[in-house]
This record gives structure tokens, C-alpha cells and sequence, in this order.
């Protein structure tokens, strides 16, 4: 029993994803770090024990935020890291595992000057490579929040859409129905 929380700890020197587990009365069973992170957007519970983790991150200290995901055993340690994205801020904010051992990531993606923003939705195999990727919306404000898996085996996104809430549906390739 218990719960599992994943947040961002701050310090002067460095940013790290917080993974947090806490039995039915709230004390702590286990906590762990993993650096590189400026915001966790999402994680979800693996298949095998393990959790993955999205959210924010650079890549070798650049200087546009990517997309960053992360999986982590069930021991706690991090299996394999990776960073997707474009020129701009590249933010993971939900993120899933598939029935085949795979990841959907959903996000937003914004120009080099951030002056538009766009749905962002990956799908990863098992390992994190990348299968897909797909944008959605060429300007204004798009801000993806969460995505689902739907019963056809297709995927619901949810989030900003200029100044409404925006629905996006799409098969199990990411192309928008």
C-alpha cells in the first residue's frame, strides 16, 4: 500500500526530479533524486515495477529546454534517460505506458522566441527510441496538458487551445481524426 509523488526539488546549484513513496499514513518509505530536471511534468507507474517520468530538462547544459524523459527500475535506479524537441522549449507534461511496453509523452513545443506553442505527442518503444512524433497547431497558444489512451487504442489530448479548453483526437499513429 501507500503512495508514490513525484515533484522538483530546487537548490542554487541544481534542479533534480523527486520521487517520493509514503505507506496509508503518510510516512515516508523511500525517496530518490534524479538531476537534470527543471519541471516534472508526469509520470506513470511501469509494467515492471519501475516508474517513468517527464517533464523538463537541458541537454548537455544548452540553451533551449528539451523534452525529457527518464526511466527508473524498480530498484530506484535510472535506467535510460532522453531528451526530444526543436530549436524552442520543449516540455513534457503527461506520459504513459503502453500495452506493448511502450510510451506515449504528450507536451508542447514553442518557437525559438516563444511566440506560439504547439501539441506535442510522442511515442516511444520500450528503450525510449522514438517510433512517431507529431505537432499539432501552427500558431497561437496550444498547451497540451495530459493525454489518455482511448479504447479504439488512439489517444485524447487535453489542454489550451488559443483561449479555450482544446480536445485533440488521434489514431495509434498520432494522426489527428
Amino acid at each position: 500500500g501507500g503512495f508514490v509523488v513525484v515533484g522538483v526539488t530546487d537548490s542554487s546549484t541544481n534542479t533534480s526530479a523527486w520521487l517520493l513513496k509514503v505507506d496509508a499514513n503518510g510516512e515516508q518509505l523511500w525517496s530518490s533524486y534524479y538531476s537534470g530536471f527543471d519541471q516534472v511534468g508526469g509520470f506513470d507507474q511501469t509494467q515492471d515495477g519501475g516508474y517513468i517520468i517527464t517533464g523538463v530538462g537541458h541537454q548537455d547544459g544548452g540553451n533551449h529546454p528539451d523534452l525529457i524523459v527518464i526511466k527508473i527500475a524498480a530498484d530506484r535506479s535510472e535506467q535510460w534517460r532522453k531528451y526530444f524537441g526543436t530549436e524552442g522549449t520543449s516540455n513534457g507534461k503527461a506520459i504513459h505506458q503502453l500495452s506493448d511496453g511502450g510510451y506515449i509523452v504528450a507536451g508542447f513545443l514553442s518557437n525559438s522566441d516563444g511566440a506560439y506553442h504547439q501539441y506535442y505527442l510522442i511515442r516511444l518503444d520500450e528503450s525510449g527510441e522514438e517510433i512517431w512524433s507529431q505537432n499539432y497547431g501552427n500558431n497561437g497558444y496550444k498547451i497540451c496538458e495530459d493525454v489518455q489512451i482511448t479504447i479504439d487504442g488512439g489517444f485524447i489530448l487535453v489542454g489550451a487551445w488559443d483561449e479555450q479548453v482544446g480536445l485533440l483526437k488521434t489514431d495509434n499513429n498520432g494522426n489527428q481524426e
